[in-house]
């Protein structure tokens, strides 16, 4: 699946949903492609969970996300906030940008996430990190799973590592 980031919407968001709902067991690669200024992505998050009216498809097995030239997505969270919303992937890899050859934007992304919702465990939120149970990260030269803490920030600037994720 190949995505422009100029076109994205609640609208879409559910269709994938769909899409994912359909199938059985599902292996999801998506790229994305951004060959303009980095646009603010403008998802209207609230309005897709009005309007989500079944719960997170959970048979997606595997999502390998690869972008190109496309730092906006890895920055703003709405694309992550908008796909975790719509389905709750059990093991993600991050393939480094082809243009840019960054490669831990999803790395800090996901760490920011799981930081900021053990700091609010108290908090009364529906958002997707609230229904994350355990986030567990591998490097590629290791074959063991860690579970994600804040001692991985140091993981950040070698090779993309791998995530399992464990929903309640």
């Amino acid at each position: 699946m190949g995505l422009h980031m100029d076109d994205l919407d609640a609208y879409f968001f559910l269709k994938m949903r769909e899409a994912f709902m359909l199938s059985g067991k599902c292996k999801v690669i998506i790229k994305t492609f951004n060959y303009n200024v980095p646009l603010p992505l403008e998802i209207n998050i609230d309005d897709l969970r009005t309007r989500l009216l079944l719960p997170p498809a959970i048979n997606v097995q595997q999502v390998l996300f690869k972008t190109i030239r496309d730092e906006c997505t890895w920055e703003c969270s709405q694309f992550f906030d908008a796909f975790f919303e719509i389905c709750h992937p059990d093991h993600i890899s991050i393939w480094p940008d082809s243009m840019l050859k960054h490669n831990n934007h999803f790395c800090k992304f996901m760490l920011r996430e799981v930081l900021e919702r053990n700091k609010n465990k108290t908090a009364a939120t529906s958002y997707w990190p609230s229904y994350l149970k355990n986030v567990q990260i591998k490097q590629p030269h290791n074959p063991e799973w860690e579970t994600l803490t804040e001692s991985h920030t140091s993981f950040l600037e070698g090779p993309t590592p791998e995530f399992r994720l464990t929903w309640c």
